[in-house]
């Protein structure tokens, strides 16, 4: 049986449990699939090693570290990536990146990849300039996880929600007026509700949002609610309190090269979407079709 050793933190994010924790933990049957934070720290050799964004977990000379130690024991790798590593100087990530030398890990773990995934042809053509074996590997829900059974929740006004992580602050923000002119509608009292998802304390992202969302606190009270984060195998669970999901993305290379997760998401349990009208979503979201 061919050994596959899956680079991943202990405490995996969204991107990993998508794309290769549930991706595996089903194939178990398949391949002799185990999870390491280090791959040069087996006691055995891997058949095949696969990584998301960078081949080691812990800086940037670690990574060359790890590639030399590949390269040396002749074990390929695929490195799986489903972001742009480009941060433009707006994004709240930019100068970690910088620090990091996350681009620099990133770009060197694409360059010595036996093959690169990728989630749409954007991002995979970024990557064709630096690797020529790239497989467009789209995300995928696997409703055999308790989260994504359908479970609605929503009854009377019709609750319009997101929900999301502080790295998405400019884009919420294409929303605010938008809101400040639907809590302005009289007409409109009793028939809604704003939830935002994803909230864990009040720093200074989460507040920015918070004034999107409530177009800049002319929310009445009761119009707007907050709804605590909770972990990747909990968080498909917001949308049972969606009526109407958003998917707000300022249209940029770094958002253009993102997969169509959060609306994808939201159709799975049954929400209405409205997306921004720039890639990834015009690909899927057809108006009048799909939309």
């Amino acid at each position: 049986m061919i050994k596959v050793s899956i680079v991943a933190r202990e405490k995996v994010g969204g991107v990993e449990y998508h794309r290769l924790e549930i991706p595996f933990v089903n194939m178990v049957n398949d391949y002799d699939v185990s999870f390491t934070n280090l791959v040069s720290g087996l006691e055995f050799k891997p058949d095949l090693v696969i990584a998301n964004r960078t081949i080691s977990l812990y800086g940037f000379d670690s990574c060359l570290k790890e590639i030399e130690y590949l390269k040396t024991n002749n074990i390929p790798y695929i490195l799986d990536l489903d972001d742009y590593w480009v941060l433009g100087k707006d994004h709240i990530l930019h100068q970690r990146y910088k620090d990091l030398r996350m681009a620099e890990q990133i770009l060197a773990s694409i360059i010595n990849a036996s093959c690169v995934w990728v989630t749409n042809e954007v991002l995979a053509d970024k990557v064709k300039q630096h690797n020529s074996n790239v497989i467009i590997v789209p995300n995928a829900i696997d409703f055999n996880q308790p989260q994504f059974k359908l479970n609605r929740k929503t009854s009377g006004p019709i609750n319009v929600g997101w929900s999301g992580s502080t790295t998405h602050v400019k884009d919420v923000e294409i929303l605010e007026q938008s809101f400040k002119q639907l809590h302005r509608d009289k007409s409109l009292m009793k028939r809604y509700k704003v939830l935002m998802a994803g909230w864990h304390h009040e720093v200074n992202e989460m507040l920015l949002m918070e004034k999107s969302f409530t177009g800049n606190y002319k929310a009445t009270p009761g119009y707007y609610e907050r709804i605590p984060a909770v972990d990747v195998y909990n968080y498909a669970n917001h949308y049972n309190h969606f009526d109407i999901a958003l998917c707000p993305l300022v249209d940029n290379t770094f958002n253009n090269c993102k997969s169509f997760l959060k609306a994808l998401e939201a159709g799975a349990k049954g929400c209405a979407v409205i997306a921004s009208n720039v890639h990834p979503y015009n690909d899927l979201l057809v108006h009048g079709q799909t939309a």
